[in-house]
């Protein structure tokens, strides 16, 4: 028998006395067995009692260790029992514990100990129970500013909660049975499932929940017929495989509550009822604030009833306490939520109906059932219309820009899109509105609508196709149109199609009747020397006599069929042929004869041609200027000498109004002088040739080959000057390439500076170190990576030397702009790229609101601040004074901007 392994705290001796021997190291038996009474009289605050008490203890256990070796074992058998406090302290059985005692949990303030010791604990940073089950003395006395008193407190406490619960631990520490008898009875359990509903107020459990949430040792069949019992009671009440709590409305327990006086339950009913609290005083003779206080105190007194008669500790109204303190929520709109008026003015009385949250703001949040989201949604839509999920304004022009936009990507004839507009309608089982639905008798005010929308593009032959107007930047367009060159003149928006097919693919217009639409509602009326519109697609800029420009033609070029005529009119001002033909050339009937029109031309003298061609030192000319210099400096000139027949002579080559020679057509003219320099400022170039369409043609082609790249607005450098730099017409080329294959690191992206970094970062990451999968990668895009960090450098160097490195992201925006393999926008004042997809030329274009909303949804939840920062500094956008404009572009869509908390985020709630 060995003395040494029992401890004195199991010998029955009182808590001070075992203190006082701890104090001085005896902590075991064989400590004890030979200690004096002079030896207890010298300890501190050994007091008579304690040392009496001690060795009487003493005393007991020499005549028991003076008994027979196996009575002295018998006797001491109980004491080798390992102590529940020591047992649960063990490593091994701490996690199953401590989860049977956070079921139990509570706060410090309610475990009974005295003020001090409360106080100190708390002060010690201790606030529930389960945060000092463990604490041993020597913890307690470590602590600051904790007494022996406190201690002893705190000890006598603990060891009491352990004895109460000395059963239950030890069998859940040993697998959850003590014996043969289970642990809890089915009461217990119901008590116990009812206590998880008070902590859980509102929420629904399965059958699985329950058994994770409660103590070890209870069975699936316990719970579940704990659970059944709670069904059959009315206590609980199940939805599919939830068990939800049923709480009673606090009228109906009013109305049963048997402990209130009839004065009192009058009292409350007046006021549920919706009495004021001023005509209830009255009535009854007592002030406002009395019953004021009569409904505070009586609330009270009815629950303290129900849970006493019922078990429960929550009114109906009560789960929904946290939705009236933090949103703004009046009497009617409770009402129209499925509030009752008695459960409103229940909250008003109780002080919960006090919010000042926006409604709106309620359906992000997840503290919120479910049900209850969907009725504020349902409220805040009352007015709209859910359509695919989405909800609509009841407005006819909005719930047409919706289906436009989602049905209508591609042409649609205006009678198609009646008939998709009226059964998308139907599917979604909107009820027959005359003011909602598309009839008969608002068709022309529909099409008269429409062709103003900014959300489509409206064309020839009444159709329409979905096109974002507000939420693109023009200004790269209409400054690329050179709108302000055209004085008294007017076109055909076919021939901006054809001299800016770079523009026209980067802005997505498809035809001239597009452009027209465009132009309408981007180009103020007036501006650009009095632009005017026409009927579709003709534009007009100041006066314009349209016959007399087109007998001017023809005298240039007679004698001429009509099939050539028309063809040279509509480069020049880009008309239709068949119009041509079928009404403009009327002007010309005069001249008609076998389908040529002629006209008798004045024949140049041999000495005047001669004087004439000596002054002439160009390779190019206009006519209109080849006549004024034939006026101006050949004496007795005539200006219709000026003329085809003549000018052939003179070996020119007429193309519209344009005299050309020593070359074969205007597209090697072109090239010439836009190769001549190695590096070339075209501004001047640009507006002396800005009429020409085969200018703006070959400038596009040289672009696309390589042959130059525009390193700044209206520079040119050759491929032969970049070629003496060692940079090659492949490794442009290359470069575009692995831009291309770099450019999914960002759906959006500009070409900076961080670029290279970022491209090689994702490549690191995409293989996350793995050196086989490095390996395994295709060799090409490793050499295309390379190729790329080579030329980023090379380009650099280059752009050094010609003191044009300030110009080095422009001179790659320009390569990138030039492929085809990438679609490009202007957006906020930046060139944004977005990689094409290869089976489809005219996926989703670049623009402000499909941008900002990608970068919104990547980041799920985004402040306007931020985003404005993440704009100007990680794609270089302008954005000062234009937050209004942002959160209006952004939201809609699935993106909805909270205005308290001015966040935009992705809604995952179809609502306001």
């Amino acid at each position: 028998m060995d003395l040494k392994k029992i401890k004195i705290d199991k010998l029955g001796l009182s808590l001070r006395a075992v203190n006082v021997l701890y104090r001085v190291g005896r902590i075991t038996v064989d400590d004890i067995v030979n200690i004096t009474e002079s030896d207890l009289i010298s300890l501190d605050q050994a007091g008579v009692k304690t040392v009496n008490e001690i060795l009487a203890k003493v005393e007991q256990l020499r005549r028991i260790i003076s008994l027979p070796e196996n009575d002295a074992e018998a006797y001491f058998r109980n004491y080798t029992k390992t102590d529940l406090y020591d047992l649960i302290c063990m490593p091994e059985n701490q996690e199953k514990v401590l989860k049977y005692v956070s079921f139990y949990d509570t706060d410090i303030s309610n475990l009974g100990l005295s003020s001090r010791a409360r106080n100190q604990l708390m002060n010690n940073g201790y606030e529930r129970f389960s945060d000092i089950i463990f604490l041993n003395e020597a913890d307690l006395y470590n602590m600051q500013s904790v007494g022996k008193t406190s201690v002893q407190n705190f000890i006598e406490i603990r060891n009491r909660w352990l004895s109460a619960h000395e059963k239950r631990i030890r069998a859940v520490i040993s697998g959850g049975v003590n014996g043969d008898q289970t642990i809890y009875n089915d009461d217990e359990i119901v008590e116990m499932i009812l206590l998880i509903f008070s902590k859980n107020n509102a929420e629904g459990f399965k059958q699985e929940d329950f058994i994770a949430d409660l103590p070890a040792g209870i069975s699936k069949e316990q719970i579940q017929t704990a659970l059944n019992r709670l069904v059959d009671e009315q206590k609980v009440k199940r939805e599919g495989e939830l068990y939800c709590r049923q709480y009673p409305f606090f009228l109906d327990m009013v109305k049963a509550c048997k402990v209130l006086s009839e004065r009192d339950r009058n009292i409350i009913m007046q006021r549920l009822k919706g009495m004021t609290l001023e005509a209830i005083a009255l009535q009854h003779g007592l002030t406002r604030e009395r019953i004021r206080q009569v409904m505070t105190e009586k609330v009270k007194r009815v629950r303290s009833w129900m849970v006493n008669t019922y078990n429960f500790s929550l009114f109906r109204e009560d789960l929904y306490g946290h939705f009236f303190k933090e949103y703004h929520v009046k009497k009617d709109v409770a009402l129209e939520i499925g509030f009752s008026s008695a459960s409103w003015y229940y909250l008003d009385s109780v002080d919960k109906n006090s919010g000042t949250k926006p409604l709106s703001t309620a359906l992000n949040d997840s503290s919120l059932d479910q049900d209850l989201r969907t009725r504020i949604t349902d409220y805040l839509n009352r007015d709209k219309i859910c359509i695919d999920g989405q909800w609509c304004s009841r407005k006819r022009s909005e719930l047409e820009k919706y289906i436009v936009e989602k049905y209508c990507v591609k042409d649609t004839r205006f009678k198609d899109f009646v008939k998709i507009y009226n059964n998308v309608l139907k599917s979604n089982n909107v009820a027959y509105d005359g003011d909602i639905y598309i009839t008969k008798s608002v068709l022309k005010t529909r099409i008269n609508s429409l062709v103003e929308a900014r959300f489509l593009l409206w064309k020839i032959g009444e159709t329409l196709r979905a096109y974002d107007v507000d939420g693109r930047d023009f200004s790269g367009l209409i400054e690329g149109l050179e709108l302000d060159k055209f004085t008294n003149v007017e076109i055909s928006t076919k021939k901006l199609m054809i001299e800016h097919p770079d523009l026209m693919r980067k802005y997505d217009i498809r035809d001239q009747y597009e452009l027209h639409n465009l132009l309408r509602k981007i180009v103020p009326e007036g501006s650009f020397h009095n632009f005017h519109l026409g009927r579709m697609p003709v534009i007009g800029f100041g006066k314009f006599d349209r016959d007399a420009a087109i007998f001017e033609l023809f005298k240039k070029h007679a004698p001429i069929s009509m099939n050539d005529l028309s063809e040279i009119i509509s480069r020049e001002y880009g008309y239709d042929i068949a119009t041509i033909k079928g009404t403009y050339l009327d002007v010309l009937k005069d001249y008609s004869y076998l389908g040529v029109y002629r006209l008798e031309q004045k024949i140049m003298p041999e000495e005047r041609m001669k004087e004439f061609m000596s002054l002439l030192d160009q390779d190019f000319y206009y006519i209109s200027e080849l006549k004024q210099l034939y006026f101006d400096k050949i004496p007795f000139a005539h200006p219709d000498e000026i003329n085809p027949f003549n000018l052939k002579k003179m070996n020119f080559t007429l193309s519209n109004n344009v005299a050309l020679r020593n070359y074969p057509n205007l597209y090697e003219y072109f090239k010439k002088i836009l190769t001549s320099s190695d590096i070339m400022n075209i501004k001047e170039i640009r507006h002396r040739y800005a009429p020409v369409q085969a200018f703006y043609t070959t400038l596009s082609d040289l672009k696309h080959r390589r042959d130059v790249v525009e390193f700044e607005p209206n520079r040119l450098i050759t491929i032969r000057r970049l070629e003496e730099a060692g940079i090659t017409r492949d490794d442009l080329n290359c470069f575009c390439d692995a831009v291309y294959i770099n450019s999914d690191i960002d759906n959006y992206f500009v070409f900076n500076s961080t670029f290279m970094r970022h491209a090689r970062i994702f490549f690191l990451e995409q293989m996350d170190g793995d050196k086989d999968k490095l390996k395994a990668l295709d060799s090409e895009v490793i050499h295309k990576l390379d190729m790329l960090e080579r030329i980023f450098q090379g380009f650099k160097e280059f752009l050094k030397k010609t003191d044009f490195i300030h110009l080095f992201e422009y001179f790659c925006d320009s390569l990138i702009n030039s492929d085809d393999r990438f679609q490009t926008g202007r957006v906020l004042n930046s060139y944004m790229f977005r990689r094409r997809k290869l089976s489809s030329m005219s996926d989703e274009k670049v623009t402000v609101i499909s941008f900002i909303r990608y970068l919104v949804s990547k980041k799920g939840k985004l402040s306007v601040g931020e985003l404005e920062k993440y704009l100007c500094q990680a794609y270089g956008c302008t954005v000062q004074n234009r937050k209004k404009d942002l959160i209006d572009k952004a939201v809609g869509e699935g993106i909805y901007y909270d205005e308290n908390k001015d966040f935009l985020c992705c809604s995952t709630d179809s609502g306001d």
